[in-house]
């Protein structure tokens, strides 16, 4: 995906800058994110990045105290990703 946006973006550099800044209010609040899913096991939440238009689909493992991103995936696409 990094590869596409550097390839045919006005700004090569705006898919890691975007997604780093996503990932900057992810590691601040984990938790204040808006929920993409609950189910008995897990909470999804989900990040929007600005310029690129992109979904960031996370759990927070808090027992271990780390961030695991499930999944990146484009506002225009039909639906979220099966997780």
């Amino acid at each position: 995906m990094a590869r596409h946006w550097r390839d045919t973006a006005r700004v090569p550099s705006v898919f890691e800058e975007d997604l780093a800044a996503a990932f900057e209010r992810i590691a601040r609040a984990p938790t204040t994110a808006p929920v993409a899913r609950r189910t008995s096991r897990r909470t999804i939440y989900r990040v929007g990045t600005t310029k690129t238009k992109l979904h960031v689909y996370y759990v927070v493992d808090d027992a271990l105290g780390v961030v695991n991103v499930l999944e990146v995936w484009s506002q225009y696409r039909r639906g979220p990703p099966g997780l």
